[in-house]
């Protein structure tokens, strides 16, 4: 029989950390929330303890708030130790976003697989024309075209107006 009590979500902790703050979630890990412009109103987004500095694990969308939170986190959280690396999991917006702009304001290394980095540079040169026409064929095929008009109306200006320019290295 079904047990409706797995069907609730559990959170490990009650609240999620301001934006600005990091929260300890495990040894070495620490929790931070980026913003977002959509429904899905912010990224979870990762600083782990490198030992003699921080990892960054994504980035957050490239918005003025997103710079300004990271500014205020590296004068305040992060101020004791120098950020050593960037690492993002994939090419998405909210995860590659401001990883040129970090790259270049902190002189640290890009850590992203080819296959990611490639998709982001194929999406940085993409028409929103191209991005619709492409978006709306896999929504479809995948029965997802009741989402179609609320992904449309979200996606603004396309993948390129959500990124900083890429860094030429990774």
């Amino acid at each position: 029989p079904h047990n409706r009590d797995n069907d609730v979500l559990r959170f490990p902790f009650a609240e999620a950390p301001a934006p600005g703050t990091l929260k300890d979630v495990a040894p070495g890990v620490k929790w931070l929330r980026m913003p977002l412009p959509f429904a899905l109103n912010h990224i979870n987004l990762w600083v782990l303890d490198d030992g003699d500095g921080w990892t960054l694990v994504d980035t957050g969308m490239s918005t003025d708030d997103t710079r300004r939170l990271w500014t205020e986190i590296f004068g305040g959280p992060l101020k004791a130790k120098p950020v050593k690396r960037l690492l993002c999991t994939h090419f998405h917006p909210d995860h590659l976003g401001l990883a040129g702009w970090l790259v270049e304001k902190l002189g640290i290394p890009l850590w992203i697989t080819a296959p990611e980095f490639d998709a982001a540079r194929l999406n940085m040169t993409m028409t929103r024309e191209t991005a619709v026409a492409m978006t709306s064929k896999i929504y479809i095929r995948a029965g997802l075209e009741w989402a179609l008009p609320t992904y449309l109306a979200a996606l603004g200006d396309g993948y390129k107006g959500r990124l900083s320019p890429l860094p030429a290295t990774f």
